[in-house]
């Protein structure tokens, strides 16, 4: 995941007004820097990258919203994540067959080529979808969010006892998730924990300023372990998409996608021993419990 910008001049005494200024300029700086460049030709890094760039500037609406002045402002940057979103998705897909393909023998390819084939398709639309979402964001979007950040008013202060509490919930959200994660590594239990900890992420950067020891041990276990829920997710998504390939598939594409259908099975299992591991020493060493500790 890429790194955010540091947002600078903060500390837990910064008023809740001029952090949340700060905050969602500097996120929404970091959206604006993509929308010339996907304009055009769509890459996969440039998506990923805006697109995690406007989760990030939806964490900073979210945090500092107070009686949803915010929620205009928060909608059109759901609307433009929503259409970044489907690109990622099929360019995660793709990337995924190539590799495979690269891997796979003759007879293997010709099943592997005809879902590649498949979702390729899909592209194009989507893309369109994306040039029309960022035209509705720079026309629409971006004025939202600056009127909300001229008509902002909030009291308090960054490490006062509103942004506690709502890294206190957070933190108590993503520790029931983790619990029935390790009852349960079952495709929605994983996935509730992957968008639990995407969030409590984006909502710890941004707080930081506030508590910079505890949170900063808190992102340092957070990075890996998104990154086996990513996998993870990852092969959830893959084998179903398999499966119904295989239903309607024919004779001469079926043994390819056999195949591929159990090599992402066993990656499944392997990414979800890794996720069993990883949570089981983010609980040994009480990693979210610390930092509830730290905010009473």
């Amino acid at each position: 995941m890429t790194k955010p910008q540091a947002i600078e001049g903060l500390d837990p005494t910064s008023t809740l007004e001029e952090a949340a200024r700060r905050s969602i300029e500097t996120r929404l700086g970091e959206v604006r820097r993509y929308e010339q460049k996907l304009a055009g030709a769509v890459e996969p890094d440039e998506v990923h990258d805006m697109r995690v760039a406007s989760r990030r500037l939806r964490a900073a609406l979210e945090l500092f919203d107070r009686k949803r002045q915010l929620a205009d402002a928060h909608d059109a940057v759901e609307a433009l994540g929503n259409a970044l979103g489907e690109v990622r998705e099929l360019h995660v897909q793709l990337a995924w067959l190539e590799r495979e393909l690269a891997a796979a023998t003759e007879r293997d390819k010709i099943g592997l080529q005809a879902l590649y084939a498949e979702r390729q398709a899909k592209l194009p639309r989507r893309i369109e979808r994306l040039h029309a979402a960022l035209g509705a964001w720079s026309d629409e979007g971006v004025p939202a969010v600056e009127a909300a950040l001229a008509a902002l008013a909030l009291r308090g202060r960054l490490g006062g006892p509103r942004i506690r509490r709502r890294l206190s919930r957070r933190l108590k959200n993503t520790k029931r998730r983790v619990a029935a994660a390790c009852k349960s590594m079952d495709p929605r239990s994983a996935h509730k924990l992957r968008i639990g900890a995407k969030k409590l992420r984006y909502l710890a950067e941004l707080t930081e300023p506030a508590f910079p020891a505890e949170i900063g041990a808190l992102l340092d276990r957070l990075q890996p372990l998104q990154e086996t829920l990513g996998e993870l997710h990852d092969a959830d998504v893959h084998i179903p998409i398999v499966e119904k390939f295989l239903v309607r598939a024919d004779a001469l594409a079926q043994p390819g996608a056999l195949v591929l259908l159990r090599n992402e099975m066993a990656h499944r299992e392997e990414q979800a021993a890794a996720l069993g591991d990883a949570l089981a020493k983010l609980r040994e060493e009480r990693v979210l419990e610390s930092l509830r500790d730290a905010l009473c």
